[in-house]
């Protein structure tokens, strides 16, 4: 069952602080962990002379992002993500293969109960699930590139 004492959860949070740290080194440039991030950004941005009086900011929320993509989608993204970017194809002397099978499992053992019925979970994760953020997180990471590549040509700012 998907619960914060379950098994599946203990494996969500394995695997979260196993591809956390590779994440956040390949996604610095375009990641604010905190607001002052986004200032610095902006106050860069206006010194080399690119802020202007019809410079346009945006912001977007995407709700219930963890529960949106199929499991295989988010599978090919994070073996993708660790074939371009994990040396020597592992992490801490893990496998990427072994990786990606303990996430097949985390997967195939998603349940919960709705109406006195027990559902297996075929899309998405809990809320809760570490391993759920980490996997939206870099899901999110290869749908932004191309809007990334643009505005960086164009000298703008982007930041998540």
């Amino acid at each position: 069952m998907t619960c914060c004492l379950g098994p599946t959860m203990t494996l969500s949070r394995f695997l979260y602080r196993l591809l956390q740290p590779l994440y956040e080194q390949v996604t610095k440039s375009i990641t604010f962990l905190e607001g002052v991030d986004g200032i610095d950004a902006v106050e860069l941005y206006a010194k080399n002379g690119y802020l202007r009086h019809t410079t346009l900011f945006t912001a977007f929320s995407i709700d219930n992002l963890s529960t949106l993509f199929a499991h295989e989608h988010s599978i090919r993204s994070l073996e993708r993500f660790l074939n371009e970017y994990a040396s020597n194809l592992q992490i801490q002397e893990i496998t990427i293969e072994a990786i990606i099978e303990l996430v097949t499992i985390f997967f195939r053992n998603q349940y919960f109960i709705y109406d006195n019925k027990v559902y297996r979970q075929i899309k998405g994760s809990g809320s809760g699930s570490y391993l759920s953020k980490i996997l939206a997180n870099i899901d999110m990471f290869y749908r932004q590139q191309n809007l990334v590549n643009t505005l960086f040509e164009k000298k703008e700012i982007f930041g998540r």
